[in-house]
C-alpha cells in the first residue's frame, strides 16, 4: 500500500513523504479506504526498498485494497471504463496543489481524510455504500502519475491539472521522445516522464541535475540525454534527501527490473519547462511536481502505431 491517512494531520500521504517527515509515529497511520491501522516500512535510511504501508492484521475483506492486484492485472490487458461512465478503479479527474494544514481536532481513536474537505472519518467498520469514495481531484501529484501507469487503457479519462494543456490522461502526460538523432523541442507545457537513468544525480547547493536514460544517438552511440535541473535553494535538508533518495531507488529498481527482464520501467515524472536555448535541459521549479515511479509504461494495443509528435 502506497498511500495511507495520517491521524494527526487528517491528511491523505504517500508512502515515499515517509522519507522527509519528522518525527514517523508508527502508529499513526490508517488505511484511506477503510480505515484500518497500518504501519510504515522501509522508510529507515538503511532500508533498500521503497517505502510502504502494511496493514496488520489485513484490510476487512469489503476494502478495495484488498482486490487491487487482481484489478491492476486486468487493467493492463483491457479497459475498465464502462460505457455508464463508472470505473473500478482510482483515476483522479483532477489535480490542485497541496495546502499545509495544522493537525486536525479529531476525538482520540479516530482519523480524518482529506478529500473535497476535510473532516470525515475513517470507517472502522463497511458505511451502507461500501469504502470511501476518494475525491475526483487529488492533492497527490503521485496519485495521477499512479493512475497512468495503472490504467494504460483507460488513458482517454478525464484529466485536468492546474494550466497544463489537454482535458485527459493521454493529453496532460507525455513521454519524453528523441528523433533518433536529435533531441524534441516541446513548445506546450505538459506533464512529461521517461526512463531514469542509472548515473547519480548532480548536486549543488541549488540544484539537483537528473539525467534521463532517454537520449539522441548518431551512428549506433549515445548522444545526449535529456536531463532535469531541480532548483532546490529554498528546500529543508530532509526535502533534497527525501527526493535523493528517491531517485536512487528508482535507479536500483530500474536496474533490477532489466536484470529480471521485466517489461516494467522505473520512471520520472515532473513539471518542468524547457530551458529556450537548450533543448536537453528542463527545469523544475515546484518541489510537489516531481516524483519517481516504476511501472507499466506500455501503451494499449489501440493505440499502437500512433505516436504524440
Amino acid at each position: 500500500m502506497f498511500r495511507a491517512t495520517n491521524i494527526h494531520t487528517g491528511q491523505d500521504v504517500d508512502a515515499e513523504d515517509l522519507w522527509s517527515m519528522e518525527p514517523i509515529d508508527p502508529d499513526g497511520f490508517t488505511c484511506p479506504d477503510c480505515g484500518s491501522k497500518v504501519y510504515p516500512t522501509s522508510y529507515r535510511p538503511e532500508n533498500l526498498r521503497r517505502a510502504h504501508f502494511a496493514a496488520k492484521p489485513k484490510c476487512p475483506p469489503w476494502c478495495p485494497s484488498n482486490g487491487e492486484a487482481d484489478l491492476l492485472k486486468r487493467a493492463r490487458a483491457e479497459s475498465l471504463s464502462a460505457e455508464d461512465g463508472s470505473f473500478p478503479g482510482y483515476m483522479p479527474a483532477g489535480f490542485r496543489l497541496p495546502v499545509e494544514t495544522a493537525p486536525a481536532d479529531a476525538a482520540a481513536g479516530a482519523s480524518v481524510i482529506e478529500g473535497e474537505g476535510k473532516g470525515r472519518r475513517a470507517p472502522s467498520a463497511p458505511p451502507e455504500q461500501g469504502a470511501r469514495q476518494r475525491p475526483r481531484v487529488t492533492t497527490s501529484f503521485r496519485d495521477i502519475c499512479r493512475a497512468y501507469l495503472n490504467f494504460p487503457n483507460d488513458r482517454h479519462r478525464e484529466l485536468h491539472f492546474l494550466d497544463l494543456y489537454g482535458t485527459t490522461y493521454d493529453e496532460v502526460i507525455w513521454r519524453l521522445r528523441t528523433k533518433q538523432d536529435h533531441l524534441i523541442r516541446y513548445p506546450i507545457p505538459h506533464l512529461f516522464h521517461g526512463p531514469i537513468g542509472w548515473r547519480a544525480p548532480e548536486v549543488t547547493d541549488e540544484h539537483a541535475l537528473i539525467e534521463m536514460d532517454v537520449k539522441e544517438w548518431h551512428d549506433g552511440k549515445p548522444g545526449r540525454p535529456y536531463q532535469v535541473k531541480v532548483l532546490w535553494s529554498d528546500w529543508t535538508q530532509r526535502q533534497r534527501s527525501a527526493l535523493l533518495r528517491e531517485v536512487e531507488t528508482a535507479s536500483n529498481e530500474a536496474k533490477d527490473l532489466k536484470k529480471a527482464g521485466s517489461k516494467d520501467r522505473s520512471l520520472l515524472f515532473f513539471v518542468g519547462r524547457q530551458e529556450k536555448d537548450d533543448d536537453a535541459s528542463f527545469v523544475v521549479t515546484e518541489r510537489k511536481l516531481i516524483c519517481c515511479l516504476t511501472g507499466f509504461d506500455g501503451r494499449p494495443a489501440a493505440s499502437r502505431g500512433k505516436s504524440k509528435p
